[in-house]
C-alpha cells in the first residue's frame, strides 16, 4: 500500500489543479481528484511509452486506437457489471464534458428543456447554458437512506433530454434497480434521450452499480452511457473517455449532426493508461476503496461533532455532501471553511438553493484528512 503513504510536501509540489490552485497554508478538499497517484500498471504503461519514445501514429490491437478503446470498454463492462455493451456503438472522446455538449447539440434544439437532478455537477448547468438550452431541475428528495429521485414527476412537453449522474455527484448516491426502473419509465413516457454519466461507477463503497443501459426494453433506443477510467484510477489529465450508444440508430442520429472528426482522438498516453487501469488495476482499486470507506466514516464522525451539522454518508465516490446551514451563524459555510484553511466547493455551485452545503473531497491520506477535519470542527464550534 505504498501508494497510500502521501507526503504533504510532494503533494504540494504537484502541478495539478487540486494542490496548485490552493493557498499554501490551506488544504484542498474541492476538485474531484484524488491524491493517490495511479496504479503500478498505469505507471508502467506510461514509462514504457517514454522509455521507447513511442510517440508516432499509434496502432493498438487489430485496428484504430478508438476501436481498441471500444473493445476494452466492452470487455470491462462485461467483467465488472455483467453488461454486454456493443463495442460497435462506441465513440471515443477526450472529455465527458465534450461528449455531453455534443449530445446536447445532436439531440435537442436551442430553447428546449433538459432535465437534471439537482444538486448537480456544475458543468451540467454550464453546458446547458452554453448550448442555449434550458435547465429543468428535478430536485432530489432527502430520505433516511440518502438523496433519491422523485419517482412521480411530470415534465413539460419541451423537455427532450435527461442528464442522469449515477453514482451521483455530489451526494454519492447509487441508484437502486427500482429507482432506475422509474427513470426508464420517465424516459419512455416523455420520449427522452438519457445521457447517463457513470464515471464514478468503479467507486462504489456500498452496494453495487447497475448501468442504466443494461435494463434494456424501452431504453434500447434512448441511452448514451458516458464513462472513463479517469476518476477511479486518478488519470483525468490523460484525457480518454467513452460514449456508448444503446443502439446503432441512436448512434446514427448523433453522427448526422456531430461529425466524428469533431470528436478528435485520444492520445496514446490516455489509451494505454486506460487499458492498463481496466485490465490490471482492480487490486489497487480495491485497496483504494477500503481507504475511502474509512475516510468517509471519519468525515461522518467529525460532522457529528458539529452541533446542527448533517451528512448522509454516500454509497460511492470520494465526496461528502455536508449540510452546515444550521451552524454557520448566517454565514456561507464555504466562507467559514475557507477562512479556516480548508478549501471545499460551495453548495451553491451545485444548486443555487444549496448555499448551506459544501462538497468535501476526502480522497487523501488519513493524516491530511484529520488535519482538515480538525480545522472544520474547530471553525464551527467556536
Amino acid at each position: 500500500m505504498t501508494f497510500l503513504r502521501l507526503e504533504e510536501d510532494l503533494l504540494r509540489a504537484r502541478r495539478n489543479a487540486k494542490w496548485k490552485l490552493t493557498d499554501h497554508q490551506a488544504y484542498p478538499a474541492w476538485i474531484a481528484e484524488t491524491d493517490y497517484g495511479a496504479p503500478p500498471a498505469v505507471q508502467a504503461a506510461i514509462e514504457r511509452l517514454v522509455r521507447e519514445m513511442d510517440y508516432g501514429y499509434p496502432v493498438r490491437g487489430a485496428g484504430s486506437m478508438s476501436a481498441h478503446v471500444a473493445d476494452r470498454f466492452s470487455w470491462r463492462m462485461a467483467k465488472r457489471f455483467g453488461w454486454k455493451a456493443d463495442p460497435a456503438t462506441v465513440e471515443v472522446v477526450t472529455s465527458l464534458d465534450q461528449a455531453i455538449a455534443a449530445c446536447l447539440l445532436a439531440f435537442t434544439r436551442p430553447g428546449e428543456g433538459v432535465a437534471v437532478h439537482t444538486p448537480c455537477y456544475p458543468p451540467f448547468r454550464w453546458l446547458i447554458e452554453e448550448t442555449s438550452r434550458r435547465l429543468h431541475p428535478l430536485p432530489l428528495v432527502e430520505t433516511r437512506d440518502g438523496f433519491a429521485p422523485d419517482g412521480d414527476v411530470s415534465l413539460p412537453a419541451d423537455v427532450r433530454m435527461l442528464i442522469l449522474c449515477n453514482p451521483h455527484n455530489p451526494t454519492g448516491r447509487v441508484l437502486t434497480r427500482e429507482e432506475l426502473d422509474a427513470v426508464k419509465t420517465l424516459a419512455a413516457r416523455h420520449d427522452l434521450v438519457v445521457i447517463s454519466d457513470e464515471i464514478h461507477a468503479d467507486l462504489t463503497l456500498d452496494g453495487a452499480h447497475i448501468p442504466l443501459a443494461s435494463l434494456g426494453g424501452e431504453l434500447d433506443e434512448r441511452v448514451v452511457t458516458l464513462t472513463s477510467a479517469s476518476k477511479a484510477f486518478n488519470i483525468p489529465g490523460l484525457r480518454c473517455g467513452v460514449m456508448h450508444f444503446s443502439s446503432p440508430g441512436l448512434q446514427n442520429r448523433f453522427l448526422q449532426t456531430i461529425a466524428r472528426s469533431l470528436l478528435g482522438q485520444p492520445n496514446v498516453f490516455g489509451v494505454d493508461a486506460t487499458e492498463a487501469a481496466w485490465e490490471q488495476g482492480d487490486d489497487w482499486l480495491a485497496e483504494k476503496q477500503m481507504l475511502l470507506r474509512r475516510n468517509r466514516d471519519r468525515v461522518a464522525e467529525a460532522v457529528s461533532l458539529i452541533p446542527g451539522a448533517r451528512m448522509i454518508p454516500g454509497e460511492a465516490t470520494y465526496m461528502a455532501w455536508i449540510d452546515l446551514a444550521r451552524c454557520s451563524k448566517n454565514r456561507i459555510p464555504y466562507d467559514v471553511l475557507d477562512e479556516a484553511g480548508v478549501r471545499t466547493m460551495a453548495g451553491a455551485m451545485f444548486d443555487p438553493a444549496a448555499d448551506g452545503y459544501v462538497r468535501f473531497n476526502f480522497a487523501t491520506s488519513e493524516a491530511i484528512l484529520d488535519r482538515m477535519l480538525d480545522r472544520m470542527v474547530s471553525a464551527f464550534r467556536r
